[in-house]
């Protein structure tokens, strides 16, 4: 039986870990793509097929987000601080313990900034 060519071949372990990779880098998807040598078709069927690797994918996106986030906070931007505080607050309900210490880190942070 032949084997059926799908969007995600050539997008092997080692290329979905680069990609990881790059995303953890800051770089967009398509950025990401392009640096890996795959197509966008390509990463959209490997996302589609493979939870483990879009969890993954998730996970440094978020990562990114919340190190930027963060960054603006401490820095001073009211906007983000408001934001980083809510989006903490909205996960407190989920992960209790591991909230609890970083609201205390961004308390710590965020004192000398406010007064």
């Amino acid at each position: 039986m032949a084997r059926k060519n799908t969007p995600a071949k050539g997008f092997g372990p080692s290329k979905r870990q680069a990609f990881v990779d790059a995303i953890e880098q800051e770089s967009s998807r398509l950025e990401a793509a392009q640096e890996v040598g795959v197509t966008l078709d390509q990463l959209q069927a490997a996302l589609a097929d493979d939870p483990a690797f879009r969890q993954r994918v998730d996970l440094a996106e978020r990562e990114v987000m919340r190190k930027a986030l963060h960054e603006a906070a401490t820095s001073g931007n009211i906007v983000a601080i408001l934001d980083y505080t809510r989006q903490h607050l909205t996960t407190a309900k989920r992960a209790e313990p591991f909230v609890e210490s970083e609201m205390r880190q961004l308390s710590r942070t965020l004192k000398p900034l406010l007064d």
